[in-house]
């Protein structure tokens, strides 16, 4: 009769179990099956990463073992022994369920069996983390069937997963962005200090990077610099793994700038126009913010090739005067945008606007007009020989970029002369200036009277 059964009853004195095995200094009885296994992650080069060791207990819980000298259960019926058999045996599987927690490092299990197997293991003794544990009672038999899972790191080189990437994230080739993901799951502890959590292990392995100078074993780096770092942390505290990503944009210049030319001819006008738009990205980096970078490019563009307000710019085939300047910036983000427009025209040095409009009425030769009383066709035209005089009139509008002199006095324009009558018999009727302190414009009007 197997010595597992209740209702063996020991013939010989009894003696202790030599063959038993303890869980946490509580010993199991009848002894358990033990199975051992080994797992091991291996890195691409094949150096190992982690070991990790499996024991699994498969054992019985008696509710009464005669080999330890248990006494079967005194009751009026069987049912009565039954019900006090479960609940011995339910004492016990509470019992060994208490030296089973769900705490990291804290079971200990000892067996002094010694084989080919087990002699290769010498660090059996050392704590276990517990994985899983199942309890099975069979009520017809009175005994409970268990399985318990554990799991022990043998080797962990805390070493983080690493992976390098390059985006072309421009489609213009004008830069590239280089990717460093780095990721660690701690599973054993190495700290001196009992309270750190483990989480906090594996960001200290994975430090922000200074460069990327690790890059080059994995990838063929473009030249350029490098600006825009960012770098963010995904932490798991159940699994105790931290995820770390970090980027660079690898670029020839510390900005991206787009430009776009706009030409315009006018059935109104004789004068062609054009437009300049631009906007000026700027990366961090090299110890200056996005937007130093930008304004720096900025005044690169300016200084090459300055406008200025009624100065001559050239954009695309049209050269004319700059009538218009706007510049816009975001200051957080380093953009600036800026826009400049110019026109053709018969603006001079020193002038933002000009008009210029004549008006010639010349001599006529003079006639009466004279009413006759019942002709139909209407008054009788009579010619005279005299003429009337001509009259020529100028208008010269002109906005100055400095419309004060230096001795403080408004600007009057001078070009009205060329504009005369041709005629030996002419006379000044009027030479007006009129300056509007709104607009800053000047208007000067000149009227002859010539034969």
């Amino acid at each position: 009769m197997p010595t597992n059964s209740p209702f063996y009853t020991p013939r010989e004195p009894l003696i202790p179990n030599s063959m038993a095995m303890t869980l946490n200094e509580m010993e199991l009885i009848p002894t358990p099956l033990m199975t051992i296994s080994q797992q091991s992650e291996f890195k691409e080069n094949g150096e190992v990463k982690t070991i990790t060791r499996q024991v699994e207990l498969k054992g019985k819980i008696l509710a009464v073992d005669p080999v330890q000298g248990e006494q079967e259960p005194i009751g009026a019926t069987p049912l009565d022994i039954d019900k006090k058999k479960l609940s011995l045996l339910r004492n016990k599987i509470a019992n060994l369920e208490s030296v089973l927690v769900h705490d990291i490092n804290n079971i200990n299990i000892t067996t002094p069996i010694v084989g080919p197997n087990l002699s290769q293991l010498p660090n059996l003794t050392e704590k276990f983390k517990l994985k899983s544990k199942n309890f099975q009672i069979n009520e017809a038999s009175l005994i409970c069937d268990y399985t318990i899972s554990l799991e022990q790191i043998v080797l962990d080189t805390q070493e983080p997963d690493e992976t390098w990437s390059l985006d072309p994230a421009d489609e213009y080739g004008r830069f590239v962005k280089i990717n460093r993901t780095r990721s660690i799951q701690v599973k054993s502890i190495e700290t001196e200090d009992p309270t750190e959590i483990d989480y906090n292990l594996a960001i200290k392995k994975l430090k922000p990077s200074t460069s990327i100078v690790d890059a080059s074993t994995y990838l063929t780096v473009p030249t350029g610099g490098l600006y825009n770092k960012t770098t963010s942390y995904s932490v798991n505290t159940y699994k105790n793994s931290v995820e770390c990503n970090e980027s660079w944009v690898i670029s020839t210049n510390p900005y991206i700038i787009e430009q776009t030319t706009t030409t315009k001819e006018s059935s109104e006008s004789i004068y062609k126009s054009a437009s300049l738009q631009g906007t000026i990205t700027g990366y961090e980096g090299e110890g200056k913010t996005k937007y130093a970078n930008a304004e720096d490019k900025l005044k690169a563009i300016k200084k090459a090739n300055p406008w200025e307000i009624g100065k001559t710019y050239t954009i695309g085939s049209i050269t004319g005067k700059v009538k218009s300047i706007s510049e816009g910036s975001n200051i957080i983000s380093g953009v600036i945008t800026f826009s400049v427009d110019i026109s053709e025209g018969i603006e001079e040095t020193g002038e933002r606007t000009k008009s210029i409009t004549w008006t010639d009425t010349p001599p006529l030769i003079n006639f009466v007009s004279i009413v006759a009383i019942g002709k139909e066709q209407g008054p009788i035209i009579q010619k005279l020989t005299t003429k009337k005089n001509g009259v020529k009139t100028v208008n010269v509008e002109v906005l100055y970029n400095e419309p004060v002199d230096s001795l403080g006095k408004i600007k009057i324009p001078t070009d009205v002369d060329s504009y005369k009558p041709n005629s030996t018999d002419m006379f000044l009727e009027k030479d007006d200036v009129t300056y509007d302190y709104k607009t800053g414009k000047i208007t000067r009007s000149v009227v002859w009277n010539y034969n």
